[in-house]
C-alpha cells in the first residue's frame, strides 16, 4: 500500500498510565487533522524521567485504552528499540517506513515550553508538523501562523514567543494532567474511576501491584 499523501498521527509519551485526557486528544486529533492513522506510541525509556509501570504493561494498558478507536494503532516502535526513546529516532524511523507520507507530532501544552530542549528539536520539526493538545492550568504563549495541517477553522494559530515554534492547537476543551493523579491515588489506595473507568481502571491497578510501588517521577501525564 502506498504511503504518499497520507496523514499519520505521532502521539507519543510514557502512557503510566494511560487514562481518559489520552483518549480524548487522540479522538480531536484523529478527527480534527484528518488523520489516516493515529500512531499512539509508549515509551521504553523516557529521556526526561523514569516510567513507574513496566514498558509490557504500559503497551497493553494502552492498546486497552485505544481498542475502540477508529484509526488509531498502538505502535512498539519505540519498545522494540534499544536505547532511549528519542522522538527525533522515531520520527526518523516512520519517514522511512511511511515515504511520502505527513507526519504530525502531537504533544501537550506543558511540553511546549521545554519543547527547544529536545534532542535535534529543529529535525524533529523538519520530519513532523507540530500539533498542540491544551492541558489545564497551561496558557498558550501568543498565536502566529501555523502549518496547513487540515484543521478546521475552529483551531487556534498560537506559537512560543521565546523561539517563534509554529504550531497547530487542537480545538478541544483543555485535557487534565491526569497521570501524576492517578499514581498518587494508587500509593494512597484512593479511586480513580473518573480518570480511566472500568476494565482499564482494574488492570491499572493489577500493574501496578507487578511493578508500580516505588519508583517516582515528575512528568504528569
Amino acid at each position: 500500500m502506498t504511503t504518499v499523501g497520507r496523514r499519520v498521527g505521532v502521539f507519543g509519551g510514557t502512557f503510566d498510565p494511560p487514562h481518559v485526557s489520552h483518549a480524548a486528544v487522540g479522538l480531536a486529533a484523529i478527527d480534527q487533522l484528518n488523520l489516516d492513522e493515529l500512531l499512539v506510541i509508549p515509551a521504553a525509556r523516557p529521556p526526561h524521567r523514569q516510567a513507574v509501570l513496566r514498558s509490557q504493561d504500559r503497551f497493553a494498558l494502552t492498546s486497552m485504552l485505544f481498542a475502540d478507536v477508529d484509526r488509531a494503532r498502538v505502535s512498539r516502535i519505540e519498545l522494540d528499540r534499544s536505547g532511549p526513546s528519542w522522538t527525533v529516532d522515531t520520527l526518523r524511523d516512520l519517514q522511512e517506513e511511511t515515504p511520502g507520507a505527513a507526519l504530525f507530532l502531537i504533544i501537550g501544552q506543558d511540553q511546549l515550553g521545554g519543547f527547544t530542549t529536545w534532542r535535534d528539536w529543529r529535525e524533529v520539526l523538519r520530519l513532523a508538523q507540530l500539533v498542540v493538545a491544551p492541558r489545564l492550568g497551561v496558557a498558550p504563549n501568543g498565536t502566529a501562523p501555523v502549518f496547513d495541517t487540515g484543521v478546521s477553522s475552529g483551531g487556534s494559530e498560537v506559537d512560543s514567543a521565546a523561539h517563534d515554534l509554529e504550531y497547530t492547537q487542537l480545538a478541544m476543551q483543555p485535557t487534565a494532567l491526569a497521570g501524576a493523579a492517578i499514581r498518587d491515588r494508587l500509593r494512597a489506595g484512593l479511586p480513580f474511576s473518573e480518570l480511566a473507568p472500568g476494565r482499564l481502571g482494574v488492570a491499572i491497578r493489577e500493574a501496578w501491584s507487578r511493578g508500580g510501588q516505588t519508583a517516582h517521577g515528575s512528568c504528569g501525564c
